[in-house]
């Protein structure tokens, strides 16, 4: 697991992949005085929004990329076959791929939120970036799930499917004034919530505890099943090839 976990990590480094992750980051640095310009006093705000979003949008695109492409990547170098021959057990693969591919996304969340709380000395910032790595988790199952069913481009296309439904279905709950919460549209909608993640949690805060603690339960919840489902199908076409 330990190898695999390296041969991902190191396999990064050599793409330039991590490089581009610190270049989004001095990126983001370098706007912030055009924000604060545009911002109608309200720097720290504005700033703290544009840096989470865009951090997020970073981040999960690396996800989805990279992991979309890895399996691929690992049955033409013939690497899957290497692990056979070597008498690896697949889930040692499983845990020592996802890690590998996590350990990266995890560092530049950590990164971009000790330069945010350096910055800001918002303490509210850590719950925020911490959302992002439970969500983070959660893309990597699902994309993991999809890139054992489909090709990389259907995969990715899948994931990011679900990654907008979730956020549009909870913003149109969040949006609905209490007199239409009866209207069956919105139970609709309630119901359907539970099958995806709940994204949402991105934005909740420290005046929202509560809730947020119930959205990282679900979301919890919702990555052990989908990481068993995930390890099942793949341990299935593991064996078969």
């Amino acid at each position: 697991m330990k190898d695999i976990w390296k041969l991902i990590v190191l396999s990064h480094r050599r793409k330039k992949n991590i490089f581009g992750l610190i270049a989004a980051l001095v990126g983001i640095a370098l706007l912030i005085p055009l924000l604060n310009s545009i911002s109608l006093g309200q720097g720290a705000i504005v700033n703290q929004s544009f840096q989470h979003l865009i951090i997020e949008i970073v981040g999960i695109l690396f996800i989805l990329y990279f992991w979309s492409t890895l399996l691929k990547q690992f049955q033409e170098n013939k690497t899957l076959q290497l692990l056979r021959s070597k008498k690896k057990e697949p889930i040692q693969f499983i845990i020592g791929a996802r890690l590998g591919t996590y350990t990266v996304y995890g560092w530049f969340i950590v990164i971009a939120m000790i330069t945010s709380l350096l910055f800001y000395g918002d303490i509210s910032l850590i719950i925020s970036y911490s959302n992002l790595l439970i969500s983070g988790a959660i893309a990597l199952s699902l994309i993991f799930f999809f890139s054992s069913l489909t090709n990389s481009y259907a995969a990715l296309l899948s994931t990011l499917i679900v990654y907008l439904i979730s956020y549009s279905i909870n913003f149109i709950i969040f949006s609905t004034p209490v007199n239409f919460e009866d209207n069956i549209s919105f139970k609709i909608l309630t119901i359907a919530q539970h099958l995806f993640p709940r994204f949402d949690i991105l934005y909740s805060s420290m005046s929202m505890f509560s809730t947020w603690l119930r959205s990282v339960g679900a979301n919890i919840l919702y990555f052990i099943c989908i990481t068993s489902i995930m390890i099942y199908i793949f341990l299935s076409r593991f064996a078969k090839r």
